[in-house]
């Protein structure tokens, strides 16, 4: 197993995209497939498509999926180990810490017609010029290095404009990411206890 990542979801920053840390690309060398899966511990499997924006990378297309069907809350925390062959194996933590059960036992698989519905999808979201950041399908598994794509060189007249932060500034940034979804979980664990408290204080008045 390879080196993994760990996400708060917040809907708003993460409904429909996930940025994959930058330590974790850096780690990869910037070499992520277009195409990879999401699987739980009961074999459940969810194909992504990785998408390149700005210089960092998202879990995009298919992502709505996922945190549908395994009902991702606000507060969650997802944690990614890599496989090193296009798989991440995830658990799903709730705002107790403890793991969630997601959609349960073995259900879902990677069908054909979900192939097809994920390459359609990658069509219509290619870039102004034609370009498809995951234009193909998913219908290779081999581990072969040759048979999997990964992300290209952005767009020429992005790479000639956009400024190329060090290192220290992506980990300040990302770092800063992570403390604002923990401000935000706490700020509503605040407020629930505040409702409770005020709930309980009108019971006792009664």
């Amino acid at each position: 197993m390879e080196k993994g990542f760990v996400k708060i979801f917040s809907p708003e920053k993460s409904g429909k995209r996930l940025k994959i840390p930058t330590c974790f690309t850096y780690y990869k060398n910037e070499k992520l497939p277009k195409k990879i899966y999401l699987r739980d511990r009961f074999g459940n499997m969810w194909p992504i498509g990785v998408n390149k924006i700005g210089g960092k990378f998202y879990f995009q297309y298919g992502w709505e999926k996922f945190i549908e069907d395994n009902t991702v809350e606000v507060g969650d925390f997802l944690i990614f180990d890599y496989d090193g062959n296009r798989i991440f194996d995830f658990k799903l933590l709730g705002r107790t810490k403890c793991e969630k059960k997601g959609v349960g036992g073995l259900k879902l698989t990677v069908k054909e017609e979900e192939v097809e519905e994920m390459s359609v999808e990658h069509q219509k979201s290619a870039d102004p010029k034609g370009k498809n950041w995951a234009s193909n399908n998913f219908n290779s598994s081999s581990s072969d290095d040759n048979d999997v794509e990964y992300m290209g060189e952005e767009e020429e007249e992005y790479k000639e404009t956009k400024k190329v932060p060090c290192h220290a500034e992506e980990e300040e940034e990302e770092q800063e990411d992570d403390e604002d979804e923990e401000e935000e979980y706490e700020e509503e664990e605040e407020e629930e206890e505040e409702e409770e408290e005020e709930e309980e204080e009108e019971e006792e008045e009664e």
